[in-house]
């Protein structure tokens, strides 16, 4: 402890360390800044990406629901031409998955909209 003592013993040694003290804590300080705010953006971005899959997602059930209207009845029980049953079930458990895709991606990461809609119900 002695030697640290004498090592700082001038006022120019004193200010040279304190200067070195701040430097190193506005590092420290800018580099945790920066840290902070690029973790932010990330986030940012990566819940960017899932609204547009939730986007995608909700047009690709659009079409499904198209495509199932097509496929099943009509107000007056006749089946469109060129429908078959095969084709069908295909189409209601493509539309089925999508919903679930639809359900998960609200339910991770936009968990405050199922909150709204239940208070509707």
């Amino acid at each position: 402890m002695n030697w640290l003592i004498e090592i700082f013993e001038n006022n120019s040694d004193k200010a040279r360390l304190i200067a070195i003290l701040i430097s190193t804590a506005a590092a420290f300080t800018l580099l945790f800044l920066n840290q902070y705010f690029q973790n932010k953006r990330e986030k940012k971005n990566h819940l960017v990406k899932k609204v547009e899959e939730l986007y995608h997602a909700v047009l690709g059930l659009e079409y499904a629901a198209m495509d199932y209207l097509n496929e099943s009845h009509n107000s007056y029980g006749i089946r469109f031409p060129g429908s078959s049953h095969e084709k069908a079930s295909m189409i209601e458990s493509d539309f089925k998955e999508r919903i679930y895709k639809i359900r998960m991606l609200t339910g991770l990461y936009f968990s405050h909209i199922d909150e709204f809609s239940k208070e509707g119900v």
